[in-house]
């Protein structure tokens, strides 16, 4: 379905299905799951197997990183996942083992354990490793990946062990157009070679005094600029096509894949034949499938690439050479990666070929795209960082990009990284710094010929804010405010200054930028978190402040039972009883006090009243809640009447009557409370109700009368 290239395979063939083909320039493939454990041999029929987990947490770009022999038969492989670390790790033990200490040492609540089938695991010392199964790691702790012992590798082949002790020469080159392919101006930014040229002989043994040689590189979109500037005493081209290199000319080539492998490379012959300047393709990749449209051939002239010779200074030639991208094809342009490039000069004084001199080897003793050099097509490289304060224990990771005439590029997770005094910022190999001791280190990032550095500043404190409040001590009770209070804050930093302060009032969820004393007016139980930030970005560790304002009184009510007066004209006749309750929603109930003097004393309520003597009450009550916040009084009246009136009876007095005599009846009532309603005094005489008036008496002989 395709392939993809990566730093540590040529490339991953998607075959459908879930199928991979995971191999390492065109020479052999890791037939594995991922790709561990079982590496196919040398030009052994490719196979493939499947493997979900690993394309689904695979990103845009797998940089091979190292590779670990723990502990009971465990390896593992660390690949940078785009910035980001992803072990792979498998067992060649007979029998199931729980995962290496050290490695677990590296697991956080942000690890990820993908096993085989793509199941989540349990990311802690208890993992249990299958044989021959893969685990896939992210998200671990770069700081404890990096004590972890880097072994001899495992993964790759006696051709590239043997590959990678050949030392080639680096130097930089440019990202953008190299010259004006109408006016031939140079840029600017051009970087010329002049070193590392080495010569070899072909009929003279040693170099030619007047035979010296210079050149320039660069990339841009359209393709490969390479200017060649040649100082030669005497100028011989007379050659046919494809034996250019017999007289004086250029041969340039680049490794395709950037891997070292013979047939990967493109090589071409650059001439000033007697008809004109002559760009000849010689040799082309083993490439097949769908070429492109502006491809040349190997054998034959490039039809997309341009050559311009220039002689107008005395015996120094300059080949101006563009190859378009499709005539390089299958090379990929990736600034994070060096251009594999070897550029040889020939010499003819016209007796024939002296020697070349050559930048890199690879091309004239030998076709071995392992020898050419490294071209960095790159303006440059910057280090990036948060912040360049930070306090002691403080991490941040560091950002490495390389210039490029488009922008940046990403070198982070290709960098090499140090710095100028452990003892002050450590950085480990992902970029990752921490703060260790005050003072002052130079962070540097290198890759290839390019180098980036920053100051990392590190102080001893983080800002300080303070908190005034007013009233200084609260006004109420038991700790509480009973009027509005308002909070001062004031923040101080030694090192890069206060970028801002803050505060919460909702224990850190949400942070308002503080800019003016606050006023807290409401009742509430307040817990004031607040904090600053210094311009290097630390942040203090938030401080907290608890302020209680109870502004508001509690509320109490009477009742009465029973409710309504049980004699008549509103007065009770049996005892009444008054309970009392009092509510405060915030700093809670006090007290609550009642009085029966208007006021002028008060007694504490403890349980219902009652009022069983003849009064008039006036009883008032009122609660104070635990801030000290004391209840306008409130007054409710009742009155008590529970004894009868009295009556006093003058006449008749209580003797012997004729029957001839009238009565009048005299007699008083009385009533020291209510008093008497003397519509309802009623008079009886024997039985039978009468008035005051006289009354006669008509009875028989010695008679009793009531």
């Amino acid at each position: 379905m395709g392939n993809a290239k990566n730093r540590f395979f040529s490339y991953v063939e998607f075959i459908g299905d879930g199928n991979i083909i995971l191999c390492k320039e065109h020479r052999y493939c890791y037939a594995r799951i991922g790709f561990i454990p079982f590496k196919a041999a040398s030009g052994a029929e490719t196979r493939s197997v499947s493997s979900p987990p690993f394309l689904d947490l695979a990103g845009q770009s797998l940089v091979y990183k190292g590779e670990y022999v723990l502990e009971g038969g465990q390896k593992a492989v660390d690949l940078d996942n785009d910035g980001t670390r992803l072990i792979g790790l498998w067992s060649d033990a007979s029998s199931e083992a729980p995962i290496d200490a050290r490695l677990a040492a590296a697991f956080t609540d942000q690890t990820l354990v993908t096993d085989w089938e793509g199941k989540t695991q349990s990311a802690n010392n208890t993992l249990s490793v299958r044989p021959g199964k893969v685990y896939w790691i992210s998200n671990a702790n770069s700081a404890a990946l990096a004590l972890l012992p880097i072994s001899e590798p495992f993964l790759i082949s006696d051709f590239d062990r043997n590959t990678n002790h050949i030392v080639v020469p680096e130097s930089k080159g440019t990202s953008g157009q190299l010259f004006n392919p109408t006016t031939l101006e140079v840029a600017d930014h051009a970087v010329w070679i002049t070193d590392n040229w080495a010569y070899k002989a072909a009929a003279q043994p040693t170099k030619p005094a007047d035979f010296d040689a210079s050149f320039a590189a660069g990339y841009s979109d359209s393709g490969l600029d390479l200017i060649v500037r040649v100082k030669d005493g005497t100028f011989v081209q007379d050659n046919p096509l494809g034996s250019f290199w017999k007289g004086d000319s250029v041969q340039f080539a680049i490794d395709t894949f950037g891997q070292g492998f013979t047939g990967d490379q493109v090589e071409f012959q650059a001439a000033l034949t007697p008809q004109g300047p002559v760009l000849y393709k010689q040799l082309v990749p083993f490439v097949g499938g769908n070429l492109p449209t502006n491809w040349t051939p190997g054998n034959s002239v490039a039809q997309y690439a341009s050559l311009k010779v220039d002689q107008t200074v005395p015996n120094e030639t300059t080949y101006y050479i563009h190859v378009n991208s499709s005539e390089l094809y299958p090379y990929v342009h990736d600034p994070k990666n060096p251009l594999r490039l070897s550029v040889l000069v020939n010499n003819n004084n016209g007796s024939g070929r002296l020697g070349w001199l050559e930048w890199s080897s690879g091309i004239g003793s030998d076709k071995n795209p392992a020898k050419y050099g490294k071209v960095w097509t790159l303006n440059g490289l910057v280090v990036e960082a948060v912040q360049t304060s930070m306090t002691k224990g403080q991490t941040q990771t560091l950002g490495a990009r390389g210039l490029t005439a488009n922008g940046f590029v990403d070198l982070s997770g290709k960098a090499a990284w140090s710095s100028s005094d452990a003892s002050t910022v450590t950085v480990d190999t992902y970029g990752t710094v921490k703060a260790i001791g005050e003072g002052s280190a130079i962070i540097q990032a290198s890759y290839g010929p390019f180098v980036g550095s920053i100051a990392i500043t590190v102080g001893n404190s983080l800002p300080v804010t303070t908190a005034a409040v007013s009233p200084a001590q609260p006004d109420g009770q038991n700790g509480w405010y009973v009027n509005p209070v308002t909070v001062t804050m004031a923040a101080i930093d030694h090192l890069s200054g206060v970028a801002k302060t803050e505060y919460s009032l909702d224990g850190g969820t949400t942070w308002e930028p503080y800019a003016n004393p606050l006023t807290l007016d409401k009742d509430a139980q307040n817990v004031l978190s607040y904090r600053s930030t210094d311009k290097a970005g630390n942040v203090e560790v938030a401080q907290t402040l608890t302020i209680n304002v109870d502004k508001t009184a509690p509320v109490t009510t009477a009742t009465l039972s029973p409710a309504l007066p049980d004699g008549q004209n509103g007065w009770y006749v049996n005892p009444v009883t008054v309970t009392l309750g009092a509510t405060d929603n915030l700093s809670g109930v006090a007290k609550t006090e009642y009085s029966l003097d208007g006021g002028t004393t008060w007694q504490t309520f403890m349980v219902p009243l009652t009022f069983d003597r003849d009064s008039k009450y006036t009883f008032s009550y009122r609660s104070t809640d635990h801030a000290g916040n004391v209840e306008i009084s409130q007054t409710i009246s009742f009155n008590v009447d529970r004894v009868a009136p009295t009556i006093s009876i003058s006449a008749p007095a209580a003797q012997s009557y004729s029957d001839a005599d009238d009565m009048t009846p005299q007699f008083t009532v009385t009533d020291d409370l209510s008093g008497v309603d003397n519509g309802k005094t009623v008079l009886t005489l024997d039985g039978q109700t009468c008035s005051r008036e006289p009354q006669f008496l008509s009875i028989p002989c010695h008679w009793v009368h009531t």
